[in-house]
């Protein structure tokens, strides 16, 4: 899969950071704006930053700084999925994206088309959605997301053997069927490594390579699986959902419910009223 330039999209952030270093400049009022007098003088630098600062940039460039932004978000989507669902909770935000493209769209049209009055809040909601953007990215963590290339090589360089390699994977699927390691909400690859007694990244790295996943998606779905032994035995429908949640080492309901639809593409309410 081509490798994601984040820093590409990134340098659309340039004009926007000298937009807010004229922030003090906008909240002054237009008397003192022409005290100043250096905005209308006819030098070429003032000139560049008449039009830097005009409607007709601003509008285009938060339109295309939106797109931008929803491709990035698109993109952790597509790269994120091979690792874990996180990227699905956050697709309010994306939605929220759209939406604000989508606002700016029209408005852009309408100032175009109808009118030459610029509405000053453009700026406020511009800057409100690099703020979340901001948010979003340091949420995601796009370090973890943007190793494609670098994990490759730290593989291709990788001491471990192949036959070793298929042992481990064999190993860690045998001891998560029998032990069940993964109730304990706590659990995770620092503590499958140390039980198996091999280092954590040679386990994430045979489990990317032999088995073709990851270790929060794999046991994930081991817990998921879990929970649908229990819900079939509890017949008599004796146990809340919630319960069985917890059981099952998922530390709140709300991932619960979006793992177990993610994987068996139906709510825990469904699967037991089916049953």
């Amino acid at each position: 899969m081509r490798t994601f330039k984040y820093e590409s999209v990134m340098l659309l952030s340039i004009p926007l950071l000298i937009y807010i270093a004229f922030i003090p400049y906008y909240v002054l009022d237009s008397s003192t704006k022409i005290g100043w007098g250096w905005y209308s003088n006819d030098v070429w630098c003032f000139r560049l930053v008449r039009l830097f600062l005009h409607k007709f940039f601003f509008i285009s460039y938060s339109f295309v700084f939106g797109l931008a932004t929803i491709y990035v978000l698109n993109t952790f989507n597509r790269v994120g999925s091979k690792e874990d669902d996180i990227t699905r909770k956050y697709n309010w935000f994306k939605i929220v994206l759209y939406i604000f493209t989508t606002f700016m769209f029209i408005n852009f049209l309408y100032w175009t088309l109808w009118t030459k009055y610029f509405h000053n809040s453009f700026f406020t909601l511009f800057v409100g959605m690099l703020i979340h953007f901001l948010i979003y990215t340091i949420i995601l963590k796009p370090d973890h997301y943007f190793y494609s290339n670098n994990q490759k090589k730290a593989y291709k360089n990788s001491s471990i053997s192949k036959e070793e390699a298929a042992r481990i994977a064999q190993k860690f699927l045998y001891y998560l069927e029998k032990e069940e390691p993964f109730l304990d909400d706590s659990f995770d690859l620092e503590k499958m490594a140390t039980r198996l007694q091999v280092k954590k990244h040679f386990l994430s790295q045979v489990i990317s390579q032999n088995l073709n996943s990851s270790f929060t998606k794999i046991v994930k779905k081991y817990r998921v699986e879990k929970s649908v032994f229990l819900l079939t035995q509890d017949k008599e429908r004796k146990r809340k959902i919630a319960d069985i949640a917890y059981e099952c080492g998922f530390r709140d309901t709300s991932s619960f419910y979006r793992a177990f639809k993610e994987i068996k593409k139906v709510t825990p309410n469904n699967f037991r009223e089916h049953l």
